[in-house]
């Protein structure tokens, strides 16, 4: 197979920032003293106030690290959770449950999210887990799966997608491999004999879609 992938257009990507400020309040002060080393992240929107929130959070006594991601400090995507090992705890500037989901799934930490000023669930993080842990299985125990692979700049793993197919080979299963720019469950309509997925594309799409047959992030299967 061929490991290169050309895209047939020109790309150009625009960083919106937002302007308003976080405010801090003494019920995210009180949440969050108890811990000794809290990991501040965010979405692209708000890189511009991580720093601010870190300052005004360091005021009043609480230490706060921003880790490093893929492209910028603190910086948090679909596809990279950071690796913060001095963190005791997370803090994600937004309001949304995907990357609060994705940080505890891989670090076991708790998350605190400022806009609901609450900590996430841990509870429905553990259902999710034990969800993914079964599919885990039920892919690993099938005979033939299909990879799907991105075409899209930062999702794109194709590398380890071939890797991880010459790797399942082996073992005598029979890989096929799918290649896009977007994908949904629909996709088991066209190709029905495909017993089960794995998704190195964004990994959203394993929760956010509703695949009949079993499906993995790479992750899952590739620490």
């Amino acid at each position: 197979m061929n490991s290169t992938i050309k895209l047939l257009m020109d790309l150009m990507f625009i960083e919106v920032r937002k302007v308003t400020k976080p405010k801090v309040d003494s019920k995210v002060i009180n949440d969050l003293k108890m811990f000794k080393k809290v990991g501040l992240v965010g979405t692209i929107q708000e890189l511009d106030n991580l720093q601010y929130l870190k300052r005004s959070l360091q005021k009043k006594g609480i230490n706060v690290l921003v880790p490093q991601g893929n492209f910028y400090k603190g910086h948090i995507l679909g596809c990279d959770s950071h690796y913060c090992k001095d963190c005791d705890c997370f803090l994600y500037l937004g309001d949304g449950m995907f990357h609060p989901l994705a940080l505890y799934i891989k670090h076991k930490k708790p998350v605190y999210i400022f806009y609901k000023k609450q900590f996430l669930e841990e509870k429905e993080a553990n259902k999710l887990i034990k969800k993914r842990i079964i599919n885990k299985e039920l892919v690993l125990s099938s005979r033939i799966i299909g990879i799907l692979i991105s075409t899209k700049i930062g999702q794109n793993r194709l590398q380890q997608a071939i890797k991880l197919g010459k790797e399942l080979k082996k073992s005598g299963k029979e890989i096929y491999f799918f290649v896009g720019d977007n994908v949904d469950d629909t996709i088991e309509l066209n190709f029905p004999k495909i017993e089960a997925w794995i998704n190195t594309m964004c990994p959203r799409i394993v929760d956010d879609y509703i695949f009949k047959k079993p499906i993995v992030n790479i992750g899952d299967l590739v620490e």
